[in-house]
């Protein structure tokens, strides 16, 4: 699994089956999620919606 920051602080979510290669397609990408800080501790996660499928990494 690899998130990446995009421009205008939107992220995109790469996954890969278990015995897949990085170098390979991924096998789901998630585009335009967004960062959100949890609190004041510095926890944070990230948000990803692809049709009715919401995301929570």
């Amino acid at each position: 699994m690899r998130i990446d920051l995009l421009e205008k602080r939107r992220f995109r979510y790469a996954s890969w089956s278990r015995d897949a290669k990085l170098s390979k397609k991924p096998s789901l990408v998630l585009n335009n999620g967004v960062w959100m800080a949890e609190g004041t501790g510095g926890n944070h996660h990230y948000k990803f919606t692809n049709g009715q499928y919401t995301y929570i990494v």
